[in-house]
This record gives C-alpha cells, structure tokens and sequence, in this order.
C-alpha cells in the first residue's frame, strides 16, 4: 500500500540458515526476511542447495518472514538482477552452515507472549482465542555455547504501516538482533499462522506503528524465548528427517465460458474507470488482482478443462519439535488445531515456507467473508477455494508430522516429552 519508493534502509535484510545432521540424515530451514517468494525461486535454493551442500529438495525448508516493509522476489521474465542473484545468497546461508557443521545439544521449550497480537478480522479484544505460543528451539556446543535459537511466532510483520519508507525486516528482524545479543549464536524466526493475525498497534490505531513498536514487540518476544531457554533439557542423542507431499486442494467448478466472459467485461470495466478517476496504483492493486483472475479464469472456462489446486506440505523432524512448513497464510484457527490434534508430538507450524499459495481461511471465515477469503476465493489462476480447504490442510499436516516421527522413531519423542512433564 506504500504510495511512493523506498527511501532508505531501516535495517538490513538476511537469510538465515539451520543444519541438523543425525549421522543419518541431514536436514535444513533457511529464512529470508522478505515479503514472498515465487515457486521457481524456491526450486533454485533447493536446487542450488543440493549441489553446493548435499540436502536434497525434500529435507531443506525455504521460507520467508513475510515483512511487507521488503521486497518480493520472483523469477520471472523481468526479474531484477537482485532477484536473480538471490537464491544463491539464500543456498549460501545453507552452505555457511553445513561448512561450520559442529557437534551439538539441542532441546525445546514453550511459551505465552500476550499483549503484542490480535485478530486483525475483528475489533481489537472480540473474536475468537488467537496462538499466543511461542515455541523455542535452541542448540548448543558440547561445553553449553549458544549455537542457534530458532523461535516460532504467529503475527503478520506490519508493525510498520505503509507510510514507513524504509526498507525493514519489521518485527522479526528487530527480535533476532535482540536474542543474538542477549543470547548469542545465529537467531532465526519462523512465523507461523497468522493470516488473519496482526500486531495489536493495529487494532489501536492502523498504519501507527515505528521503530519503537517493533522493539516493543521484539523485547517481548525475546523475553518469553529467553525465559523459555532457561528451561530447556538440552540433549546429543536427536534424530532428524523430513517429509514432504503434494496433495490437492478442493476448489469450485469453474463456471460456464459465457458466464466466465461476463465477469471478466465486468473487471475491465472497474479498472478502467478507477484509472479515469485516477486511483493512484497502491489504491488499484486488488481491482488488478480481479482482473487478473477473471482472464485465467475465462482461459480454463473456454479449455473445458477441470482444473486441479495442488499445494507442496512438508514436515522436518528437528529432534524435540515438527516443523510442518505450510506454503500459505494460514489462519490462526486452522495451526491452533492442528497443534491440539498432534497432543503426542512437539509441533511448530509454519506458514510462508517453500512458496505461497495465497490465504487460507477457517470455515467460519469462510461463512463471515471479508478481504481475505475474497482472495482465496479469486486465486490467480483462475481457481476459487472452498470452505473445507483448512480441514484438508489440517488433516494431511497431522498425518505427514505423525508420518515423519515414525520414520525417525517415536520413542526418543515420548522420552522428551516425559522430560517436558517432570
């Protein structure tokens, strides 16, 4: 929604890498601090990643935190040089860390930071319980020096609003500053499902946000994961593996080719007349969306074809956690019960991790409508969701994080847990 250029740097955007190897298997998360990444980028950092360090595709994660105070990258045909050189910095990141590889303990810890975050659908203190949990994965050396923290947290990165001009990696850049000089080692964060979730400076006034929230919010995140580090059992004998599946999501019948056209006249016609009245670009950009959904949607109409959604889900065994990676912004409610369905295992869910499909709404948001579910029901090529498409998400992530533990063995799984409940 930012009406002019960038103007400056607020702080610097990086690419963090952690590398788990058993002995057995080795697997690996790395994390760029912008606002998306495209299909075929994540494919290059796989790619590039399997050769330069040896993971393959199935057991390197690629996510993004999402900061909508960066860049987007995509490796299209008017790719800027800085995306195209971008996934060898990410395979990079992943190449320091298999190079400084070291013997290691790790364990886990969560934890509740209230206060920071809310229902960004709803009036600030109605709705539904949000995810306040914070989960901490922290290693360190032999002789007990910190290595890597990695910290899960659901909260869309807009503390700063759109009249911000400085390029930032928002909130979760200013909490891994905070916990590498508070705690040391490499601090990476993992956002989770928070689709419909925003830092609570916009359920007071939206767009208010600064520097100052975002240390605000960095300090009390990075307290709980301190505090919730202090308690870690830390541990040697850790297995990893990783899983990864392609499942189809349900999507509506494409309409008739007649019924498709009438709604793509209708859609020029509406950015046609916004342009005449001069609606500045920032102010276009979902009519935009419209149109360009209209036109795929008109293409498959007049192909006859039943289109097919398929969404890429993996889950990484980090040894006392699941990483489920899901490539959308999910809503809350649906990682909210897919962590009380796995009771038995350690679960972080991660949304923005290997790509994006666009949001993901709960069957109630789905029944109230609303900004997000418009868009999940106007996909970009052409397709619409349905209202159980958060059931079937869920299902399969329970399953496929249940799949990767048996695979590395479940009963190192119950011993951290029983160590979790002395």
């Amino acid at each position: 929604m930012r009406r002019k250029l960038s103007k400056g740097i607020d702080r610097e955007l990086y690419a963090r890498a952690l590398v788990l190897d058993d002995g057995r298997n080795k697997v690996g998360l790395v994390v760029a601090d912008v606002v998306g990444l495209d299909d075929a980028t994540v494919d290059e950092v796989r790619r590039l990643v399997g050769l330069e360090a040896g993971i393959p595709p199935q057991n390197l994660a690629v996510c993004f935190t999402h900061s909508h105070s960066a860049p987007g990258v995509g490796l299209g045909k008017n790719a800027s040089d800085w995306c195209r050189v971008f996934p060898k910095l990410m395979a990079g990141a992943v190449s320091e860390a298999v190079r400084h590889l070291t013997r290691c303990r790790i364990g886990s810890a969560h934890g509740i930071v209230g206060g920071v975050s809310h229902d960004r659908t709803r009036k600030l203190g109605e709705g539904q319980p949000i995810d306040q949990e914070i989960v901490v994965l922290a290693a360190e050396t032999m002789k007990g020096a910190p290595l890597a923290m990695l910290v899960n947290f659901a909260c869309h990165p807009v503390v700063f609003g759109p009249s911000n001009l400085l390029i930032s990696p928002d909130y979760p850049g200013y909490l891994t500053e905070f916990l590498e000089r508070a705690w040391g080692g490499t601090a990476i964060f993992v956002n989770g499902c928070c689709g419909d979730i925003d830092p609570i400076v916009n359920g007071i006034q939206w767009g208010s946000g600064d520097a100052k929230e975002c240390r605000r919010v960095a300090q009390a995140l990075g307290g709980e994961a301190l505090h919730a580090a202090s308690r870690i059992e830390f541990r040697s004998d850790f297995r990893v593996g990783a899983r990864r599946r392609r499942i189809e999501l349900p999507i509506k019948a494409i309409r008739s080719s007649a019924q498709a056209n009438a709604e793509l006249r209708h859609a020029e016609e509406e950015l046609a007349r916004m342009i005449r009245k001069r609606v500045p670009k920032s102010g276009r950009w979902y009519a935009e969306h419209m149109l360009g959904w209209a036109r795929s949607q008109a293409k498959l109409a007049e192909a006859g074809k039943r289109p097919r959604l398929w969404m890429g889900m993996q889950a990484l065994d980090l040894g006392p956690e699941v990483l489920v990676g899901i490539p959308g912004e999910v809503f809350c409610g649906i990682g909210i019960e897919i962590k009380r369905r796995l009771k038995e295992i350690r679960t972080m869910v991660g949304g923005y991790a290997n790509g994006c499909l666009g949001y993901i709404p709960t069957r109630q948001a789905f029944r109230t409508g609303g900004y997000a579910t418009n868009l999940a029901t106007h996909l970009s090529n052409g397709t619409c969701m349905v209202s159980n498409v958060g059931d079937v998400i869920a299902r399969r992530a329970i399953s496929l994080a249940r799949s990767v533990c048996r695979s590395t063995g479940s009963k190192l799984k119950m011993e951290w847990q029983d160590a979790r409940t002395k």
